[in-house]
């Protein structure tokens, strides 16, 4: 019993002198306590409320979800760029990517993605229409309407 006084003063220290409670660090003293210590008593040490610590939870396990969605998007924009070359933009590879998956994705967010990834389509090189061989070479011709 003794022992777990102790502890208690000792996170009670610890919460003192760091003033803005970080999440991981609540997760870390959870793990560490939770053999000995009972949660709510852990909690009401680091001055949490229980509701809170779940809503952190249940917010780490969405964030997890939503990063393992992001690397599979990221791999499959990839897998797109190579397949057609590099030579299709972000839009062409929204289209592509929603026809090949059936997976509703932004414009906006492929082109993040192709941003961050250094993917960038190939652009064709435009010729430029120039008149300068037809300046030199042109005939001219009589007026056979004669208006004037």
């Amino acid at each position: 019993m003794q022992k777990l006084k102790q502890k208690i003063k000792l996170l009670q220290k610890i919460i003192e002198k760091i003033k803005k409670i970080d999440k991981k660090i609540v997760f870390h003293l959870v793990n560490q306590f939770n053999q000995t210590l009972n949660l709510t008593t852990i909690l009401k040490t680091i001055q949490i409320k229980r509701s809170t610590y779940y809503y952190w939870l249940k917010m780490k396990n969405k964030l997890k979800e939503k990063e393992e969605k992001y690397l599979l998007q990221q791999k499959r924009i990839k897998a797109l760029c190579l397949n057609y070359q590099y030579f299709y933009g972000h839009r062409k590879i929204t289209d592509l990517y929603q026809k090949t998956f059936n997976e509703f994705i932004t414009k906006k967010k492929v082109y993040t993605i192709m941003k961050k990834n250094d993917i960038s389509c190939r652009l064709r090189i435009k010729k430029n229409f120039t008149y300068r061989n037809l300046k030199n070479n042109l005939q001219i011709i009589p007026n056979l309407i004669n208006q004037e």
